[in-house]
């Protein structure tokens, strides 16, 4: 698969052949026609400014769901309709900002044509091309219709070739059997109209559904230069029952070849991921704090989305460097998805904040010993916080101190522990009680490493640049 960006996706079958769009527009991603859940995969592992939605299925499989498309749109994706499933879906989503293009759309739309299978046919699959072996409703009156304006039938014999293919079950119906009903009808053609309609149906007739999907994929390569702008998509508040369907029909791994749902990520994990654990637990406190928030009206500051921003774009970045971009594709993540996590960080944030203030130092520490004590490192930690004080206790004193920053930036170094953007914030989001104390807790660490290594720890001849305040001692509130 090609590294670049896909800016337009095509579902596409028997309206019009991939040939024809790669020569119109050989950008475009061509894929089948579209099944339910389809559009969502497509829209989250591409990411495309637009989507021209012309085929799809409607008996073999659940058809493109309503709500798929506004989630589209609602991410930022023009999603054009035409043609066929297309067309339906655009009458009736076009007050929602889905773009309906083509006769066929305009005639669903106005009323003209209300029967779904107007726009059915029988169709080869993928591996033949998706070549049909019948005709469209659609394409038999508009054929028909010609043939009128050429003076080959009369209006009345015309309706009554109409009506004889609507009586058939859609699979059936067919141009080169208008011959035969008229014959079956007795609607006295005469050895001209004969030939000239024998002519029109030799010649394929009049392909509306092919006329229509042209113009959308002209319409496609014009709106996939952007994506929507943010206030023309439409609100789409997510339901149970639809984030149910992201989760079971949204499929990914598409790069590998190795197509999958969440929701089966989810249910592999829980028999073969040692770690499932740990993560269900915080997904189920994460769901929780949601929850609670709404109940109780809490609102994140902004100073707390800028933090819970910083803090979830470094943790999800780290492999690519920073770049979001690749790191949504390679998450297959969503912008959307990226401001849902944000929003969660800064919730989980704001109640921390609210906990430091309402339950105090002590409380919060017992329940992070509890915590260490469940996840079974409890006497890990004690034994290593316990060598650390005694080996700086033993440990010779600095004869010169580091300054604040140095001391971060050695710690940092020696240990891998990610030094905060915001220090105060890090201090009292995690009760550390000052830059003084924070400072102290610095040292032991550097001198017990330096003990207990018996390596020289670089410290630089300059003052400590801290605040003055109490140094931390056993019991100490903060």
């Amino acid at each position: 698969m090609s590294d670049a960006p896909v800016r337009g996706i095509v579902f596409v079958g028997p309206s019009l052949p991939v040939e024809t769009i790669r020569e119109m527009d050989p950008s475009l991603l061509v894929l089948p026609p579209a099944a339910m859940g389809d559009l969502l995969s497509a829209v989250r592992h591409h990411q495309p400014n637009a989507v021209a939605l012309i085929d799809g299925t409607f008996k073999q499989n659940l058809s493109v769901f309503h709500k798929e498309i506004l989630w589209a749109m609602a991410e930022g994706v023009w999603v054009l309709g035409a043609s066929s499933m297309g067309a339906l879906r655009a009458a009736e989503l076009h007050d929602l900002g889905m773009i309906g293009v083509g006769r066929i759309f305009e005639e669903y739309a106005s009323g003209c044509l209300v029967d779904d299978d107007e726009v059915a046919l029988a169709h080869a699959d993928a591996e033949f091309g998706h070549q049909a072996v019948s005709t469209p409703m659609v394409n038999i009156r508009a054929t028909l219709d010609h043939a009128v304006e050429q003076a080959i039938l009369s209006q009345a014999q015309a309706d009554a070739l109409v009506g004889a293919q609507k009586q058939r079950h859609f699979p059936t119906r067919n141009l080169r059997t208008l011959l035969d009903d008229a014959a079956a009808l007795d609607l006295g053609l005469d050895e001209a109209s004969s030939s000239a309609l024998q002519t029109l149906i030799d010649g394929g007739g009049i392909d509306l559904k092919r006329q229509d999907a042209i113009a959308a994929v002209e319409q496609l390569s014009i709106r996939a230069v952007s994506p929507m702008p943010p206030d023309r998509r439409p609100a789409h508040p997510v339901a149970a029952t639809f984030q149910g369907t992201l989760e079971r029909d949204v499929t990914v791994g598409l790069d590998a070849d190795l197509p999958v749902t969440f929701d089966s990520i989810r249910r592999h994990s829980a028999l073969n991921d040692t770690h499932f654990e740990r993560t269900w637990r915080t997904a189920v406190t994460t769901s929780t704090l949601h929850r609670l928030a709404e109940v109780l009206g809490v609102v994140p500051s902004e100073q707390d989305h800028e933090h819970a921003r910083t803090a979830v774009l470094a943790r999800l970045t780290a492999p690519d460097n920073g770049d979001s971009a690749a790191t949504l594709r390679r998450l297959d993540m969503s912008d959307r998805d990226l401001e849902r996590i944000v929003g969660d960080e800064a919730i989980a944030l704001r109640f921390q904040r609210w906990l430091a203030a309402q339950a105090g130092y002590t409380r919060t520490t017992q329940a992070f010993i509890d915590q260490l004590r469940l996840d079974g490192r409890y006497e890990e930690a004690r034994t290593e916080a316990g060598l650390f004080e005694q080996a700086a206790s033993d440990a010779e004193g600095a004869t010169t101190q580091p300054s604040l920053d140095r001391a971060i930036a050695l710690h940092s170094a020696l240990t891998g522990w990610e030094p905060p953007s915001d220090l105060d914030r890090y201090i009292e989001d995690h009760q550390l009680g000052s830059r003084a104390e924070l400072y102290d807790r610095l040292m032991v660490s550097l001198l017990a490493v330096q003990k207990l290594t018996g390596l020289p720890v670089p410290m630089v001849s300059e003052s400590p640049s801290v605040e003055s305040g109490p140094i931390a001692t056993r019991g100490h509130q903060g």
